[in-house]
Order: C-alpha cells, then sequence, then structure tokens
C-alpha cells in the first residue's frame, strides 16, 4: 500500500457536514459538495479551493447524494425525495418523493411515488437513475423518459 499525507483543510468554506461529492461535467475544474446542514448544495474549484454556493434550499433538507447528467442538472437526494437542480436558473425542484419527513414505499409516477431515507444516486445509464433507499433496505431505478420505476 501506497500512503499518502493528509494536508489540513485548506478549502475555506464553512460546511456542516458535507457529505457527498460529484465532478461538475460541465466545468471540470469544479466540485458540487452536498452539504447537510446548510441545506445547499456547494461549488469548490479545484484549482485554488474557492468555495460558492450554487444553490440553497429547503427541498435540499437532509442531502445525502448527488450526482449529474450530460446537460448538467444534478440530481440529489434528500429526506424522501430526489430533487433536481437545473444548471443555468440554479433552482431547487422536487421530482420524485416527498419533501415532508413523510416515509413509504409505492412504485410509481414522480408524483405518487415514495420512499423512506434515500441515501445515495447514481446513474446507471443515460436517463435511467438508482437510488439506495435505507429505510426500505431497497434499490430503486427511476426511468426519467417514462418518469417511472421499472419492475
Amino acid at each position: 500500500f501506497r500512503f499518502c499525507r493528509i494536508v489540513h483543510s485548506r478549502i475555506p468554506g464553512r460546511f456542516l457536514y458535507p457529505n457527498s461529492i460529484v465532478k461538475d461535467e460541465r466545468n471540470h475544474c469544479n466540485l458540487f459538495v452536498a452539504d447537510h446542514h446548510n441545506k445547499a448544495v456547494r461549488t469548490v474549484a479545484v484549482a485554488d479551493g474557492h468555495v460558492g454556493t450554487f444553490v440553497k434550499s429547503k427541498l435540499l433538507y437532509n442531502i445525502h447524494g448527488i450526482t449529474q447528467d450530460r446537460q448538467g442538472t444534478l440530481y440529489l437526494t434528500a429526506n424522501n425525495a430526489i430533487i433536481t437542480v437545473n444548471y443555468n436558473r440554479r433552482e431547487a425542484v422536487l421530482l420524485a418523493g416527498t419533501s415532508t419527513h413523510q416515509h413509504g414505499l409505492i412504485d410509481g409516477g414522480y408524483l405518487t411515488a415514495s420512499f423512506s431515507i434515500v441515501q445515495e444516486i447514481v446513474f446507471v445509464r443515460e436517463n435511467l437513475l438508482m437510488v439506495a433507499d435505507l429505510g426500505n433496505d431497497k434499490l430503486r431505478l427511476i426511468d426519467l423518459i417514462s418518469c417511472q420505476y421499472p419492475q
């Protein structure tokens, strides 16, 4: 094994429980950070460590996972919901599930689906997301074309 020296935090931003990071597909010099307790997605410039706030929203309560499609749209897991953030508008929008504390296990369209503490989110192929639904002990697929959960 090769060990590397851990450099103390040189990133000047104030994070409160940062727990997921993804590379910005549109600007490879930036990273997006899911900042849990700040209810925000933060940006970090790789070159100089500059930290900014990409979007902050009440919908991002209990934010955990983050991924991005080729067009730049961010997909996040927060509480019992899947949230999208358009790259240009920088606005958080509920895609599926509920932004309340209501737990459930219902497959269906975006407006009827329910989750229980969703964690990580990843594209398994274009237009097909997989989320880790911790409270239901399930891995669940979300088809972005049909707006359904494949069986």
